[in-house]
């Protein structure tokens, strides 16, 4: 699993859902992400590959690093024939603030770094 992006200062999970804060990444070596996992009441140094995974050879599933999932948002806009109106966070908004020539109201979905073509 290549091509996964972690950032320095984050909090991660780790499949068994320990928190762990990368503080250094190295992407030239074997276990090149630096950081610490929490467990029992403190921090515990220790590093990862740039895949996350914990040790490679031994395939600890439980201490792999597990990335983000993107956060989901919904929303509403009002459509007046060819023009997109204000974005609302509730149909309720959306409706409340429709004008008598709306002619569509629609739901939208999208995630954190989303970018379609």
């Amino acid at each position: 699993m290549t091509g996964k992006k972690w950032k320095i200062g984050e909090i991660y999970k780790t499949r068994d859902g320990r928190n762990v804060m990368i503080y250094a990444i190295y992407p030239k070596q074997k276990y090149g992400i630096l950081g610490a996992f929490f467990d029992d009441g403190r921090w515990c140094p220790d590093t990862w590959t740039l895949n996350g995974a914990y040790y490679e050879e031994n395939g600890d599933l439980d201490s792999e690093l597990m990335p983000h999932e993107p956060e989901t948002h919904v929303g509403w806009i009002n459509i007046y024939g060819k023009e997109a109106g204000q974005f609302y966070s509730t149909r309720e908004d959306s409706d409340k603030s429709a004008l008598s020539n709306r002619t569509a109201c629609i739901r939208i979905e999208w995630h954190e770094g989303q970018y379609d073509d």
